[in-house]
């Protein structure tokens, strides 16, 4: 059987549109996949510890401010950052 004279035939559309909608499709599915697959830059979750990078931040929580070694261990403390480096 000829596929290029059947699919040209259903509304016009030839094989080779079919062909390209089918595989921009597949990318749309791979990438929305991807995307949820890949970890977020917020604190981490389920007990994981942030990176050891010494990148001191001054955060804010209950009004309270405090130096904290980076903006992951100010986050997993509830604490908001206010300014960059150690607080004054």
């Amino acid at each position: 059987m000829n596929w290029g004279a059947v699919a040209g035939g259903v509304m016009g559309v030839g094989i080779t549109a079919i062909n390209k909608f089918v595989v921009i499709a597949i990318l749309a599915v791979v990438a929305a996949f991807i995307t949820l697959a890949l970890p977020n830059s917020g604190p981490p979750r389920d007990g994981l510890t942030c990176p050891a990078i010494v990148a001191p931040v001054c955060g804010e929580r209950n009004g309270v401010r405090k130096t904290y070694g980076n903006s992951c261990v100010a986050a997993i403390a509830g604490a908001r950052v206010v300014t960059e480096g150690t607080c004054q």
